[in-house]
């Protein structure tokens, strides 16, 4: 008899690794999606600068889309592709023309925005601002201002 209580004693770490082993797969299976979460949105996010930079990248991109999805022919494309490329230009133009009225607007509502807030919900709302502004309005090309938070608002 005294050799089944040690048999009932390993049951029960066997049940426990087998708890920690499901456990921990689990936690390793979320940081893995997260990891591949973040990294997916960082090669969007990068494209989606990219194009706005360069008019040339985004015809491409759609002319290239487009090839496949529609069957285009060699001389459909080049076509195409020069359609998109002008629109994209004069795109791009347009941005250029109104980005210092929008600009403008932006630290209209950043200037209200602080003269409400705390000095320190102040320094936390800009560094939000600011990320946010780098990702939804890079700057465009031959822009070299800089859209990240101040030394003294940091």
């Amino acid at each position: 008899m005294e050799q089944e209580k040690p048999a009932d004693q390993l049951a029960k770490p066997r049940r426990r690794r087998w708890l920690r082993t499901v456990l921990l797969a689990t936690a390793i299976f979320i940081c893995g999606a997260l990891v591949g979460g973040g990294l997916t949105f960082k090669v969007i996010a990068s494209g989606y600068k990219r194009s706005f930079q360069d008019p040339a990248v985004l015809a491409e991109e759609i002319t290239q889309r487009m090839k496949r999805q529609l069957h285009l022919t060699d001389a459909q494309v080049q076509r195409v592709g020069k359609i998109i490329l002008e629109q994209q230009m004069a795109f791009q133009s347009l941005r250029k023309e109104f980005r210092p009225r929008l600009d403008d607007q932006i630290e209209k509502n950043r200037r209200e925005l602080a003269a409400v807030l705390t000095p320190e919900q102040a320094r936390k709302w800009e560094k939000r601002f600011a990320r946010i502004q780098r990702f939804w309005l890079p700057p465009l090309p031959g822009d070299s201002r800089d859209f990240s938070p101040s030394p003294k608002e940091k």
